[in-house]
């Protein structure tokens, strides 16, 4: 509840310092609360933010300055100068009408001034203190010394950290945690988007005896259009475990973030073919007649394998092997700016036009994953729905078909893109033999290091393992017994 006016002007004091201890231990707005799983650590922290909030609402809107430091929303961008009260402004304005009115009024009063000629500067250029005795406030002079610099330092670049520089109205403890897992919660929701039309365009074809692969050829498509316009300003729309290991070597991405991206990618094709699945219940039964609903052939809408008896384990690795790399030089010639990029929002239509030609093209071997997750995740989704493992992993395809295929696909694409256009630092392709061999020796020193510490027993606990440090610990009590009391 908003307080009223009466209440804010007698808590003014105790607010003031309040807001000032609030400010001086966290700053909530600009995300600045340590994520927990336990709401009661951060339950306090939104408590006094939300009292915070409604007291800052009603003054702003009354005016009122209760002495205490201006804690109203800030984001990094903003001006470090306070704003000046509506009272204040409004004052302001009526100072200065009360004063050019004066003005106006004494005009009449005043007396002929009678015109002097003005004296050109060129008659006195040779005269000693001239220049400077004649010469504004801002006007510099050279004296003969170092030329004074006029234009200010430009501010020091900072790195663009999402999580710190946006403002994040971090209201509940799900806000909390959510900032936390943001970029993970975007490719799971964009993968679940895409893939269940995915699966459901296939399931269409499939129970309904039709050959019109084209359609769902273009479903696909027009999906991963959807999904890349779901997650691509948050976290980049992977929604491919491949894309994200292929960014990691040639592009830098960070690989603490690969495993967070590969489990929302894994969980969001999971829950895909559990929606699709539960859509098109009654079509696969019906489909499958009287036979069992696992051999009834409907597990091909949903995973990859050998379309056909005479494609050989080649055939079908290099299908998904030259589909990815096709897919990995699209997807860094639309991120090279160098590379004439295409307009703001455009990328996500390329790509979906992209998908649907590379699954008109070689989709007739495989079926076309390009994406381990994308049939991963169907096969435990299918396999927890009663498929049978003889339905679900038949064979070893699942791993070198649909991870080895499209992840050596994609770096080898990469690798290709970076060797015959990319000209930016960031790739290892154009790192100098130099940096690759330092590169190399610390590489090869932290991993003995490690494996040292292992061989000889010495291996630390990681830091959020251990117990916290209490100054109880360095207490020290003598266990002795007291002889006097004996």
């Amino acid at each position: 509840m908003i307080p009223t006016k009466t209440e804010i002007l007698q808590q003014a004091p105790q607010q003031a310092e309040h807001e000032k201890q609030a400010q001086e231990e966290f700053d909530l707005e600009a995300g600045r609360v340590e994520s927990s799983l336990n709401p009661n650590k951060i339950s306090d922290a939104l408590r006094t933010a939300q009292q915070d909030r409604e007291f800052r609402l009603l003054r702003r809107y009354t005016g009122q300055n209760v002495g205490g430091p201006d804690l109203g929303r800030r984001s990094s961008v903003a001006s470090n100068q306070a704003r000046p009260s509506l009272s204040d402004r409004f004052g302001k304005i009526d100072r200065q009408n009360s004063v050019a009115g004066s003005h106006t009024a004494n005009l009449g009063k005043l007396d002929s001034v009678q015109e002097q000629r003005t004296p050109d500067e060129g008659e006195h250029a040779n005269e000693e203190g001239w220049l400077a005795d004649h010469a504004g406030a801002d006007t510099p002079v050279h004296d003969g010394s170092e030329p004074e610099e006029w234009v200010e330092d430009p501010d020091e670049l900072k790195p663009y950290d999402p999580e710190l520089d946006e403002i994040h109205n971090l209201h509940t403890y799900w806000s909390v945690i959510r900032l936390k897992f943001r970029e993970p919660l975007a490719e799971l929701l964009a993968m679940t988007c895409q893939l269940t039309i995915g699966f459901a365009a296939d399931l269409v074809v499939t129970t309904s005896g039709s050959s019109a692969t084209t359609n769902a050829n273009w479903a696909w498509g027009l999906a991963s259009m959807i999904g890349i316009y779901i997650a691509g300003g948050i976290s980049g729309a992977h929604l491919n475990p491949a894309v994200s290991i292929m960014l990691w070597i040639f592009r830098g991405f960070p690989l603490r973030k690969i495993p967070g991206y590969a489990f929302a990618q894994l969980l969001g094709a999971f829950l895909a073919s559990l929606i699709a699945f539960g859509l098109y219940r009654t079509s696969i039964i019906e489909f499958a007649g009287n036979a069992d609903m696992a051999t009834s052939g409907t597990s091909s809408a949903f995973v990859t394998h050998p379309q056909h008896s005479y494609i050989d384990a080649s055939t079908a690795f290099f299908t998904e092997f030259v589909g990815t790399a096709i897919l990995a030089v699209v997807v860094l010639a639309l991120g090279d700016d160098s590379n004439a990029p295409p307009g703001a929002g455009m990328n996500a239509f390329i790509m979906g036009l992209v998908i649907t030609v590379l699954l008109m093209a070689f989709g007739a071997n495989t079926g076309l994953a390009l994406n381990p997750a994308r049939d991963f995740g169907p096969r435990l989704a299918l396999l927890a729905l009663g498929y049978g493992k003889a339905n679900t992993f038949p064979s070893a395809y699942w791993f070198w078909g649909a991870w080895c295929g499209p992840i050596a696909g994609a770096l080898f694409g990469a690798f290709l893109y970076d060797g015959a256009i990319f000209v930016g630092g960031e790739s290892p392709v154009n790192y100098p033999r130099k940096r690759i061999k330092r590169a190399m020796r610390k590489k090869k020193a932290k991993w003995g290091r490690r494996f040292k510490k292992v061989a000889t027993g010495g291996l630390s606990v990681p830091m959020p393992l251990r117990r916290p440090r209490y100054a109880s610990d360095d207490w020290h009590f003598d266990h002795r017994e007291d002889e006097s009391v004996m």
